[in-house]
C-alpha cells in the first residue's frame, strides 16, 4: 500500500520525499513520518535520530556507550561460538581419529606370488581397490587378491614391518617378495589368530 501526499501547491506524491544529493529517493512511500511520505529505510533512518537526540536524556554520548557495549556485546558471543564451534569440530575430529584406530589394521595380501603388507581403516574397501589394480607392483595382473593374515594396527606399525622386512622389499612400493621370513611371520599370525 502506498502512501499518497497533497504538497502544499496542490501536486500528489506517492514517492518518498527524502532528497538525498540533490535527488528524490525513488522508493514508494509506505509510511509517514511527521505527515510526510517517506520508504521504510528513510523511515528507519529518522526514528533513529530521533531515538539518539530526544528520547535519550544523554542524547548521542548515551547512543555510543550503548552501541560500543553493543559492539563488545556481539564480539563476545561471536567468540563464545567460535569457541563452540571449534571445540566441537576438534571432539568430532577427535572421536573420527579414535574410530579410524580403533578400526585400523595391518593387512598382509598376495597377488602373482608378491606379498603387500598395507594399514586401512575399512579393509573391504581396500580389498576391493587392490581387486581392481590399486597399487600394483610392476609385471603384476589386475584380479583378485588373497588376504592372508590381519593384525590390529596403524601407519606406524605399518612403517615398521616395512622396515623389518624392507631387504624384501620391491623397491618404491610396499609389495614385498615371499622371502620365507616374511611367510613364516604371516603364518606365526594365522596360528594366533586360529588358537
Amino acid at each position: 500500500m502506498s502512501v499518497n501526499y497533497v504538497s502544499p501547491d496542490g501536486s500528489y506524491m506517492t514517492g518518498c520525499f527524502v532528497v538525498v544529493h540533490g535527488r528524490q529517493c525513488s522508493k514508494d512511500a509506505r509510511e509517514t513520518f511527521g505527515g510526510m511520505p517517506v520508504c521504510w529505510q528513510h523511515q528507519r533512518m529518522m526514528m533513529n535520530v530521533v531515538v539518539q537526540e530526544l528520547w535519550w536524556p544523554a542524547g548521542r554520548e548515551h547512543s555510543e556507550r550503548i552501541t560500543r557495549e553493543s559492539n563488545t556485546l556481539r564480539r563476545d558471543i561471536e567468540a563464545a561460538f567460535a569457541d563452540i564451534d571449534n571445540e566441537e569440530r576438534l571432539t568430532k575430529k577427535a572421536a573420527r581419529e579414535k574410530r579410524r584406530r580403533e578400526t585400523s589394521v595391518v593387512y598382509f595380501v598376495e597377488r602373482d606370488t608378491f606379498i603387500k603388507i598395507g594399514h586401512t581403516s575399512d579393509l573391504r574397501k581396500r580389498m576391493y581397490a587392490l581387486s581392481r589394480g590399486g597399487q600394483m607392483a610392476e609385471g603384476m595382473t589386475v584380479g583378485p587378491v588373497n588376504l592372508l593374515a590381519t593384525l590390529p594396527g596403524d601407519c606406524t606399525n605399518e612403517s615398521w614391518l616395512h622396515g623389518k622386512f624392507a631387504e624384501h622389499r620391491i623397491p618404491g612400493t610396499e609389495w614385498f617378495y615371499p622371502d620365507p621370513t616374511l611367510t613364516d611371520f604371516i603364518s606365526g599370525l594365522k596360528s594366533s589368530v586360529a588358537a
